[in-house]
């Protein structure tokens, strides 16, 4: 009979993180993915393959992100919008969700929630799905979808 959650107890060396620690450990990964696409080109293979690329022979809505996230270390936010422009744009959205979740863990306000938490999760959701679909169509007003 498998136990209820209300009989299992935490093993005794089980230690709990301060509410900070989450927070902290993604930013801290944040900046350590920034200084590693920082300082490799990924043009020059210190890139990440992508398996689905590699399986499909077609651009995923990520195909170019570390190329971009490169470019954006660097200064060069044309270069990171050809590489992928979707990846850009939802960076503000991503760091605006990140001090929302880290404010109130490390001390600050509220910055507020999302409104409908479900539509703007499935918004993003269709968005990203629609972008892997057109970078991938054979017309010409859709090259500059594709990673460069």
């Amino acid at each position: 009979m498998a136990a209820r959650s209300a009989d299992v107890v935490p093993p005794p060396h089980a230690v709990r993180l301060p509410t900070w620690a989450a927070p902290v450990l993604t930013a801290g990964a944040a900046l350590a993915a920034c200084v590693a696409a920082g300082t490799s080109n990924p043009d020059r293979g210190g890139g990440v393959p992508c398996p689905f690329h590699l399986v499909t022979g077609l651009w995923c809505p990520a195909c170019g992100a570390t190329r971009a996230l490169h470019a954006l270390v660097h200064g060069d936010l044309p270069e990171a919008m050809a590489r992928n422009p979707l990846f850009v744009a939802l960076l503000p959205v991503g760091a605006w969700l990140w001090m929302a979740w880290a404010s109130p863990r490390l001390g600050g306000p509220t910055l507020g929630h999302l409104p409908r938490r479900r539509l703007v999760v499935t918004i993003l959701v269709l968005v990203t799905v629609a972008f892997g679909v057109l970078r991938n169509l054979p017309v010409s007003w859709a090259h500059w979808l594709g990673p460069t």
